[in-house]
């Protein structure tokens, strides 16, 4: 595939430009329409450009779900994705273990 050519030869601008013509015009070829979105997504990550990543692998999973080598891959590349993000990010979450305890009063009753 060209575009992936150009991608690995560090040419990302011409690789997306290539990739973003090869979905288009290859309609016909679904195997060839799927590889260029991820590699498109693989472009954005490099940008950090994670919302329009996480797009274009999750277009993959969606659409394409009859070629299971691609769909593992665009789920392989969405899970390092969330894991990258979940990493970075400055929101960090923690679980509170707290041990509570209740005591109970008896209700009284009225004579």
């Amino acid at each position: 595939m060209i575009s992936e050519y150009l991608y690995n030869t560090g040419l990302k601008e011409k690789a997306e430009a290539q990739a973003f013509n090869t979905s288009k015009t290859s309609a016909a070829y679904p195997y060839w329409v799927a590889k260029s979105i991820i590699l498109i997504g693989d472009i954005y990550v490099d940008k950090h450009d994670n919302l329009n990543a996480s797009a274009a692998y999750e277009s993959v999973i969606e659409n394409f779900k009859e070629n299971e080598d691609l769909l593992i891959i665009a789920e392989e590349k969405l899970q390092q994705l969330n894991k990258s993000i979940q990493n970075n990010s400055r929101i960090k979450t923690q679980v509170d273990t707290l041990d509570t305890e209740i005591d109970f009063i008896p209700s009284q009753t009225l004579d």
